[in-house]
């Protein structure tokens, strides 16, 4: 049996934590996990192959390559996610390829969308038929539920367009930091990261919450296409990766998430159950979200 008198102070020396450790602090039980994860991954990726491979008779040529980064994103993160479960000390770099992904999917589905409706100028006309305003009241700024919706221009449709893409280089500059720090690893909290979480916050905000104005923006006016579903599962790995940080947090400041001797330091035990848990539900919502990348889908003509 494991000694559960070590300190988990001393377990945290930033060496690889790989399968082999994960064996010897909990046996087989971590072997049950990689058999259901492959049992959940490969089909998955099967799938997405398959859709890919099909790309040329489901979908006009303009719209191929947007639906292709958008379509990766399930297979993509169960790689990343699979990595970090069966190498738990890549969970650091892990996450933030993992948000990378998301937002590179999330900026993708606003190219495809407004390919899909004609281009940013046919949007602008549909709102304006419609008379759709710009859903400035979108999470977490609902309580501008009481002001009155702006009329939909170019000019602000292209700023909400654009926003979203901070969030790739926001990501991109987290890991940079991460990498070079772990170069440099000393035991302790490491400066640089922590005042780069606090300037990450405001960025963060204002990504998502333009994208989620888009997102609502195009629910209203394309109601016959169900790609803009696609968006809102986008939002949802998005919402899952910060809900899962928080989560962790609360575990670790309560004391109720701790290391496993004699192998597994407390910061690979969070990462090795934060993969799981988003591998898992990334499986259970990429299925129905392959299924929707998978029909056939042609530019609006107005």
């Amino acid at each position: 049996m494991a000694d559960m008198t070590v300190n988990c102070t001393a377990l945290e020396d930033g060496s690889l934590i790989g399968p082999k450790q994960v064996y010897e602090s909990i046996y087989h039980w971590n072997t049950a996990v990689y058999v259901i994860l492959a049992l959940h991954a490969i089909p998955l990726w099967i799938i997405s192959s398959m859709i890919i491979s099909k790309l040329k008779s489901t979908c006009e040529s303009e719209l191929r390559v947007p639906l292709l980064f958008v379509t990766l994103v399930p297979p993509t993160l169960l790689i990343f996610f699979s990595i970090g479960i069966i190498i738990p000390s890549t969970g650091p770099f892990i996450q933030l390829l993992g948000d990378m992904t998301i937002c590179i999917g999330m900026v993708e589905f606003v190219l495809l969308t407004t390919r899909l409706a004609g281009g940013s100028k046919i949007l602008v006309q549909r709102c304006t038929d419609s008379k759709t305003g710009l859903p400035i009241a979108a999470p977490p700024f609902v309580c501008l539920a009481v002001v009155k919706q702006p009329i939909v221009t170019l000019r602000k449709l292209n700023i909400i367009q654009l926003l979203p893409v901070t969030l790739i280089f926001l990501k991109s500059a987290l890991l940079i930091i991460k990498i070079f720090e772990s170069a440099t690893y000393e035991p302790g909290e490491e400066p640089l990261s922590v005042i780069a979480r606090y300037l990450s916050i405001p960025i963060g905000l204002v990504g998502v919450y333009t994208y989620t104005i888009y997102l609502i923006l195009v629910a209203q006016v394309m109601k016959e296409s169900p790609t803009r579903t696609l968006g809102f599962v986008l939002l949802g790995f998005f919402v899952l990766s910060d809900a899962t940080e928080l989560f962790f947090l609360f575990l670790k400041g309560t004391k109720m998430l701790t290391c496993v001797p004699p192998s597994l330091p407390l910061s690979s035990v969070e990462h090795l159950l934060k993969n799981c848990i988003k591998g898992f539900l990334t499986f259970a919502a990429g299925m129905p979200y392959l299924k929707i990348c998978s029909g056939k889908i042609n530019v609006f003509q107005m």
